[in-house]
């Protein structure tokens, strides 16, 4: 609890100077909700998830942001946060519902790090732009995906490879 405590204390201390210079929070652990138009059994499939920081900067952008508190940083940079798919997705389901393309990042708080004592990459930040381009055809192929899988008829497969089945 201590180092918990600690660690969201340095948290807090760095960022609140980005916030006090204008970044507008538009929600915080926000439920999102899209509908799909994809009906199933006779119900509409929805996809649903929770964005962990939205906000808006001085500048008008529009940002979605993941922290991250379990996760190796060094496992992250700029490549990985642009084709990451939670925040494609959570990326996509905003600009369904906004009608407008957000920037993603993900920001690290990781406690595992913080055991080694703080330092400067503690709470490193990484972002990317994504074009609407790239979400309308991101969004398109995951909800034929979805359709796909729904409609698909599996063969039983009773190893561990699951060769037989795209799915």
């Amino acid at each position: 609890y201590n180092a918990i405590m600690k660690l969201m204390s340095r948290y807090v201390v760095i960022q609140s100077p980005r916030i006090d210079r204008g970044l507008k929070i538009l929600g915080i652990e926000s439920e999102l909700r899209v509908p799909t138009g994809i009906v199933y059994e006779g119900r509409e499939i929805v996809l649903f998830g929770f964005a962990d920081l939205i906000y808006r900067t001085l500048r008008g952008d529009l940002v979605v942001r993941d922290h991250k508190t379990g996760t190796d940083s060094r496992r992250w940079n700029k490549d990985t946060v642009e084709a990451n798919f939670q925040l494609l997705t959570y990326g996509g389901m905003i600009w369904r519902l906004r009608g407008e393309a957000p920037k993603v990042e993900v920001n690290f708080c990781s406690t595992y790090e913080y055991k080694k004592g703080p330092s400067d990459n503690q709470f490193l930040l990484y972002s990317h732009s994504h074009s609407e381009k790239v979400y309308e055809n991101f969004f398109a192929e995951t909800l034929q995906l979805v359709d796909d899988m729904l409609h698909s008829k599996p063969t039983p497969h009773y190893d561990d490879t699951c060769a037989r089945c795209q799915f």
